[in-house]
């Protein structure tokens, strides 16, 4: 089934037109699914969901980017409306999710530079609002876990694609980091027409801040995990994993939805560590025929050699003959009821 994610365009509860405080308290403790960022009224410091509403949401390189990268959520939206974040703050306290990094030089894309990455993060200002002055803040910090190095971005209409961030170091257990304004700065390749004079002007125009995991084009599986985030010196630390991953494991589509799995039980995404396989879905080979189980009647492959280079591409049930290929070793990808990719030798 397909369930809603919340979208960017839902990403803010209320206008911004008359908004003139941000909030200097934490934005996200684990407690809510939903933030609050900034209210007309300094006097009114309680949450209040109808001067602004925050919630979280993915991206990653395959809408525009022609690659395969996506973030995968451990529980379905079953009782919660369409949200796949409530479900963690109820169970877990934290947010949770795990991604994969695909190599984009065997999903279409044609960059000189290949790249990759996922992002998790949350609009601060609605689509078609200006971006809100944030500076008085001094900075962000958060609480975090992550397989890999993550960038904290904050996201503005000038940077565009090259917006200012900070490095946090590749954490395993719960990491607390503070990082002022002066910390935060653009990449190097970022062109004329979207360079800030100092990341204090992005602050100034803040639409989001994301958790950016990018993959320098490399094959990888990880898990990033967020317990607070908030104006710089508000995040308290303290925090402990819980073992988790109970359900059937949603994988985003990057554009506010999720593909539940229709297996019913845990561990439909074998690309994620973690994550159990199906066992009635497996590739197996023998010389050049490829034997294709539990995938469906109508199953799409792509066969890749180590270069990158498409070698033969089409439909499938049940088998695919590879006569005429030479012998070696490739990479198959296919996507049926489930998306595998695995590596083979045809002999």
């Amino acid at each position: 089934m397909k369930a809603k994610v919340l979208t960017v365009g839902m990403a803010v509860a209320a206008s911004f037109a008359f908004a003139e405080y941000v909030n200097p308290e934490i934005w996200f403790d684990g407690t809510d699914a939903e933030m609050w960022i900034s209210t007309p009224n300094p006097e009114n410091l309680s949450h209040d969901p109808g001067i602004l509403g925050s919630y979280w949401y993915d991206l990653d390189d395959r809408k525009n980017d022609h690659g395969g990268s996506y973030i995968a959520y451990p529980y379905d939206t079953t009782g919660y409306n369409g949200s796949l974040i409530a479900p963690m703050i109820d169970s877990l306290g934290y947010l949770a999710v795990k991604y994969r990094l695909e190599d984009p030089t065997t999903t279409g894309q044609t960059e000189e530079y290949p790249y990759n990455f996922v992002k998790f993060g949350f609009n601060i200002v609605q689509m078609g609002d200006p971006g809100l002055d944030i500076s008085s803040i001094g900075g962000l910090c958060a609480t975090y876990t992550s397989d890999m190095e993550v960038w904290l971005e904050v996201i503005t209409d000038k940077t565009g694609n090259t917006p200012c961030f900070a490095k946090l170091p590749k954490a395993l257990e719960p990491t607390t980091v503070d990082k002022a304004i002066e910390d935060f700065a653009q990449p190097t390749w970022a062109a004329d027409s979207n360079k800030v004079a100092s990341c204090m002007e992005a602050f100034k125009a803040a639409r989001s801040v994301m958790f950016k995991i990018d993959g320098g084009a490399s094959v990888a599986d990880g898990e990033l995990r967020i317990f607070e985030v908030g104006p710089k010196g508000t995040c308290k630390g303290g925090k402990t994993v819980k073992d988790y991953w109970p359900g059937s494991g949603c994988k985003s589509d990057g554009d506010g939805h999720a593909q539940c799995p229709p297996c019913g039980g845990p561990g439909c995404f074998t690309k994620l560590s973690g994550l159990k396989t199906v066992s009635s879905a497996s590739i197996s080979v023998l010389g050049r025929l490829v034997t294709l189980n539990g995938l469906g009647q109508n199953v799409q492959y792509k066969l890749f050699d180590m270069q990158g280079n498409v070698v033969r591409s089409g439909y499938a049930a049940g088998n695919i003959d590879f006569g005429g290929v030479k012998s070696g070793s490739y990479l198959l990808k296919v996507k049926g009821n489930l998306e595998l990719t695995e590596k083979i030798v045809l002999k």
